[in-house]
């Protein structure tokens, strides 16, 4: 009996010894070999977004999404490589003000796969791009200074360039409002300058500015006219005809920059609110594209 039940532990241990090393053996098959059906699957969804017209924040958000579960070693190092390729081309492009939100945000978060030379330059942006950000912080809180205490006459002749147009007309049009309230009451003019700040605006005190907007003009009114509004000033906008007409394009130039380029103006603007502000599309009549969030060109289609 007791050969019988020593013969039966030792099968046991050798198929269970067997089992072992197959699953082993499997796993570092795997490791080895090419990717999945499903695996290349999520490898062209990162490449299409990974190209450089495209959002970079759709890929980040994606890569993050699948990552863990690739088991293919290649494939793992495919999509480590498009993530460096997305790093370094925001990189390149010199936009900073984009990286910062994606590394601020959240988005950037795999910074272990990057290489040691584009850790060094992401960590180098974001603090130069930090003390920008804070900067102008600081400068909205002295016009918004200017506002509660009154000093109306300074505000009147501010005057800033490194402030983005639609945060300082915003914050402008927003003194100039309580102003105008309390000088006439509330006038067609007050309604004007109402209508004239952005109702995405994220900055210092700005559910104190949405209280006092949506407290005299509904929100959805509010955001509607908004952009009604800020279509008719750019498709109004009148340019001299000996404007420079052979600049190239570039990200971060201005819409006015790009009417003087040579795309000129668009034959449709369409508006999209979002929660980091306001983008837009520029549709030509030969089927190209431009692509602006805040004011800024972030990419283009032809």
């Amino acid at each position: 009996m007791k050969k019988a039940l020593s013969i039966f532990l030792l099968f046991t241990i050798l198929i269970l010894s067997a089992c072992s090393n197959t699953a082993i053996q499997q796993k570092s098959e795997k490791d080895g070999k090419e990717p999945t059906e499903t695996e290349l699957t999520w490898l062209e969804i990162l490449e299409v977004y990974s190209q450089e017209n495209l959002s970079a924040q759709n890929f980040f958000e994606t890569y993050s999404k699948y990552i863990d579960q690739f088991t293919s070693t290649t494939a793992r190092n495919m999509a480590n490589e498009m993530y460096n390729k997305v790093v370094q081309h925001l990189i390149t492009s010199k936009d900073n003000k984009r990286l910062y939100f994606l590394y601020t945000e959240g988005f950037i978060k795999h910074k272990e796969v990057l290489s040691k030379d584009l850790v060094k330059s992401v960590n180098q942006i974001v603090a130069d791009v930090k003390i920008e950000e804070d900067a102008k912080k600081e400068k909205i809180k002295r016009i918004l200074s200017i506002i509660e205490n009154g000093n109306f006459d300074s505000l009147h002749s501010y005057t800033d360039d490194t402030l983005e147009k639609e945060t300082l007309d915003s914050l402008l049009s927003y003194g100039y409002a309580i102003e105008e309230l309390q000088k006439n009451g509330e006038t067609n003019h007050f309604f004007d300058l109402l209508l004239s700040i952005n109702p995405m605006y994220q900055g210092e005190k700005n559910k104190e500015i949405e209280a006092f907007v949506t407290k005299y003009v509904a929100l959805d009114e509010w955001k509607e006219k908004y952009i009604v509004k800020i279509n008719n000033r750019i498709m109004n906008q009148e340019y001299k005809a000996d404007q420079v007409k052979n600049i190239p394009l570039t990200t971060d130039m201005s819409k006015q920059e790009v009417i003087h380029s040579a795309w000129g103006k668009p034959r449709q603007i369409k508006i999209f609110p979002t929660d980091q502000g306001v983008s837009e599309q520029w549709i030509y009549s030969d089927i190209k594209f431009l692509f602006f969030k805040n004011n800024e060109l972030t990419g283009w289609q032809e």
